[in-house]
């Protein structure tokens, strides 16, 4: 497509640079997504960001762009991006693929500045403006209009009739030059900061006529191009503007926008910037090709969701590549939401496995952008690494996120409301993951919607549920600061000594006092049995501390009273009951010390986090000589206590942050038994010869191995081994596949073989529910035979699936025949629905019983069509 074009993209974008630098500009970087000392943006959203200290007039002379007059660049950004006043929860995901009228969560914006009070202003802006898009590129000066600030007497602001009288002057009929109100011709970059009015180019797509009235209407045929901002004044807190020390040129023309209008297209997404992720997709998910259908005109949705995942490969490589990380906080959490709702975009309706699916599109985004943004190379790896964890985190909960939703808009239906409710959306979030936006989205699909302040009010409920299980689970009484200074100044009761729990062995304590919740008792006499009680002793053997986290001197031991009287001054045993000759504690807590040393081994800059805790700033310096160990919890006397130790997790829970899961003791010789009886099964089931029952046993190994909790490195073998078997099998698939190809294609031109009248042939054929023998059929006959007409079946009853395929040759097509009519009428009696484009459809069906009525139906409608 590149390649026939006059205007290719990247030609547009040399063009723009070239032409700017030969008047002077010195061309500049872009730069990063995420703006570096803003705290007003999540995301770089306009060219001017990196300038707005020269704007402000407070630019450091040690500032690179420190002197710059003049300069151009292309802008990475991401559009209509929230500010950082705006809590996460807020966030939206910004962009429609369902219409034409598209922005684009990751964008480019080609820009020219001038920073005054020497440089030039309106009048060799505009002249410039105007020589580039009619000189330069050769548009259509009749498709062009501009726009002009009004004024706002409110806040005393004049109308821009120098910027009017100036277009008038570079040749603009002045019916073309239309003034603007403050909300489409005033600019800022946030809510503070940089402001002014600003001057516009729209270009009307289709041309001949006067489309004066559409401009700034959210046509799409009717688009603004490029915006002249005359920066002149700083917003403030309070909203007030103020003059800035000089006034500043500051222009941004939106990139795509402007390629669509030079290769004479109407959408954005059917220019040649977005050809090479469209045609990766169709390589990477095997659905039909991209065809560039809006709304209605795309009822399948398969285009919407080429373009959200075209569009999200994008937004997500250039934002990782410049430090968002995809988190739960600010502009991570956009990075997070984008990347699970592309997911499920690919997987509900192009079919995409997901786990992998936009790490294997990012190569195109390297070979198109690469060479523009070299930071894509630089940083691949660690792109496709984060994009891999973030999607199979987010593949692991949406299997059962979408069917609790289904259950969710089920009974919503059933019950004939409209919505759901915001306990429900909540839900979907705190559970499963799902963004709030991406909630809206499948709701929307159904005809549903969300209410934002129910699920503010779920989220607080949630909130609050979670204080009061915690509460609940605390059962027992609690010392608070005043309890605690009672113990001390009014009853003089001394601290625990706690030091006997580093002894092996039972301990003697005496009982100081009894807190019963209310207040402290001296006896149990009037507690009533099973009633929580708290004991203080003056020694215990119990470890009471866990994490690290310290405690005020004071250690209650909770328990119930089931017999007898307990006093203050009696004694008594504290035994520690084991469960084991070494307890599973003491085991795992001594391994978690024993690991760091060895893993230091894959690097220098390898550490421990969570274990590893020292006294900061000790009080007295001849404590460092008390103490050699590092931890105060409970050990193994000696590292073959341990036993055995299995890994069974190793993971990433942040950049740059590895977490290793282990099981020690009995607990590590159960993992063993379990992998044992897991390679039992798969050498079992590698012996079979294939076989549907040999897929159904490997699919069913597959999820009790993804399921399993056994070594990472066992693991890791039995899924090699596992994959064999599964490319076995494949392979064995496309070549019965292929051979079900040859022996669908072999009975259609027997049929026509033997009845060489035959206009048309409708039939079950001998094969399976093998959709690609289907479609080698339909290819056949619409690319080599056009006038006969094929409608095929394969699968049925037996088989438990069915799909068909249609392709009206030109003799029905003139008798006015079509695809879509005729596979309606099987779709209505075999379930499902079909899709494809004239003169060809494709369907499958869910009421594999009905495949021998789905031909008599689809005969029986030929035969009425034609009156035969």
């Amino acid at each position: 497509m590149a390649e026939e074009q006059k205007w290719p993209a990247a030609k547009v974008r040399e063009t723009f640079i070239k032409f700017f630098e030969e008047r002077g500009h010195t061309v500049v970087p872009s730069s990063s997504v995420v703006p570096h000392n803003d705290p007003t943006l999540l995301f770089t959203n306009a060219g001017m960001n990196q300038f707005k200290s020269i704007f402000l007039g407070t630019i450091a002379q040690s500032d690179p762009t420190y002197g710059l007059k003049r300069a151009t660049d292309t802008q990475k950004g991401m559009s209509s991006c929230p500010t950082a006043a705006n809590r996460a929860s807020e966030l939206t995901v910004w962009c429609s693929y369902s219409c034409r009228w598209q922005g684009h969560s990751f964008f480019e914006m080609l820009g020219n500045w001038s920073f005054g009070p020497q440089d030039y202003f309106k009048k060799d802006a505009i002249k410039y403006s105007w020589e580039f898009m009619t000189e330069t590129l050769g548009l259509e000066k009749d498709r062009l209009y501009v726009t002009y600030f009004e004024g706002d007497p409110a806040q005393g602001l004049e109308p821009d009739l120098e910027s009017k009288e100036l277009w008038k002057s570079v040749g603009v009929p002045e019916s073309h030059i239309l003034p603007g109100s403050k909300a489409d011709n005033w600019w800022s970059m946030g809510d503070t900061g940089p402001c002014g009015p600003c001057s516009e180019l729209h270009y009307d797509k289709i041309g001949g006529r006067d489309a004066a009235h559409l401009v700034n209407k959210d046509d799409p045929m009717v688009v603004e191009l490029w915006n002249n901002v005359w920066m002149a004044y700083d917003r403030r807190a309070d909203q007030s503007l103020t003059p800035l020390p000089a006034q500043h040129v500051d222009t941004g023309m939106g990139f795509e926008r402007l390629v669509a209008a030079l290769q004479d297209v109407s959408s954005n997404y059917a220019t040649d910037i977005w050809s090479p992720y469209f045609k990766k997709i169709q390589e990477v998910t095997g659905t039909r090709a991209y065809t560039d259908k809006y709304g209605a005109e795309d009822p399948e949705t398969i285009d919407t969701a080429y373009r959200a995942c075209a569009d999200h490969i994008r937004m997500l490589g250039f934002a990782i590549a410049d430090g968002a990380v995809p988190n739960n906080e600010g502009r991570g959490y956009v990075v997070r939401r984008v990347l699970r709702r592309g997911a499920r975009y690919a997987r509900k309706y192009l079919n995409a496995e997901i786990g992998t699916f936009f790490s294997r599109v990012l190569p195109t985004l390297i070979d198109e952008m690469g060479q523009q943004f070299p930071e894509l190379v630089k940083k691949q790896n660690d792109i496709k690494e984060i994009l891999d964890e973030e999607e199979e985190a987010f593949a692991k909960t949406l299997d059962r996120g979408e069917a609790q939703f289904q259950k969710f808009a089920g009974a919503a239906e059933k019950k004939g409301l409209k919505k759901l409710s915001g306990a429900e959306v909540w839900k979907l979030y705190d559970t499963y993951g799902f963004p709030v936006d991406l909630t809206q989205l499948m709701a929307e699909e159904r005809g549903l919607q969300i209410d934002d302040e129910e699920v503010k009010a779920a989220q607080e409920k949630a909130r609050e549920a979670s204080k009061s299980v915690k509460s609940a689970i605390e059962t027992f009484p609690k010392l608070d600061v005043h309890g605690i200074a009672e113990l001390e100044q009014q009853h003089k009761v001394a601290r625990t000594n706690d030091a006997d729990k580093y002894v092996k062995g039972d301990s003697k304590g005496k009982v100081q006092l009894i807190f019963d919740g209310k207040g402290f008792v001296k006896s149990t006499k009037d507690i009533a049995e099973n009633t929580p009680i708290s004991v203080i002793l003056d020694k215990t053997n119990f470890y009471a501390e866990a994490g690290g986290q310290g405690y005020g001197g004071y250690i209650l031991h909770h328990g119930y009273i089931e017999s007898g009287t307990l006093f203050v001054r009696r004694r008594g045993y504290l035994r520690v009951r084991r469960a084991a000759p070494i307890p599973h504690q003491e085991q795992s807590h001594g391994h978690s010390h024993s690991e760091p040393r060895p893993a230091r081994g894959a690097g220098e800059d390898v550490n421990q986090k969570g274990s590893l805790d020292l006294l900061e700033n000790p009080k007295k310096p001849e404590w460092r000589n008390i103490s050699v160990e590092f931890c105060g919890g409970t050990h193994v006397e000696q590292t073959g206590h341990i036993k055995d130790l299995v890994i069974v997790e190793e993971s990433g829970i942040a950049k740059g942050i590895r977490r290793i899961i282990a099981f020690t003791g009995d607990a590590a010789h159960q993992v063993q038994r379990e992998a044992t009886e897991l390679s039992r099964q798969l050498d079992i089931v590698e012996a079979l010869p294939y076989s549907p029952e040999k897929e159904k046993e490997v699919k069913e190994v597959q999820q009790a191995l993804s399921k399993a909790t056994i070594s990472t490195l066992t693991k890791d073998e039995l899924k090699k081994k596992l994959d064999k078997m599964v490319k076995a099998i494949t392979d064995e698939q496309k070549k019965r596949q292929k051979a079900e190809a040859k022996t669908a294609l072999d009975t259609v031109q027997k049929y026509f073989t033997e009845n060489p009248d035959a206009k048309a042939y409708v039939g079950q054929l001998p094969i399976s529910a093998n959709t690609k023998a289907l479609t080698e059929t339909i290819k056949h006959y619409s690319t080599k035979d056009k006038e006969r007409s094929v409608y095929l079946f394969g699968g049925g009853k037996e088989e438990n699936a069915v799909v068909h395929g249609v392709y009206v040759g030109t003799h029905l097509a003139s008798k006015g025949v079509t695809a879509e009519a005729w596979a309606s009428t099987v779709s209505d009696v075999v379930g499902g629905k079909s899709g494809g484009k004239e003169p060809t459809r494709q369907g499958q069906g869910t009421k594999p019983e009905a495949t021998d009525d789905g031909v008599k139906a689809a005969t029986k409608w030929l035969e009425e069509k034609l009156k035969l």
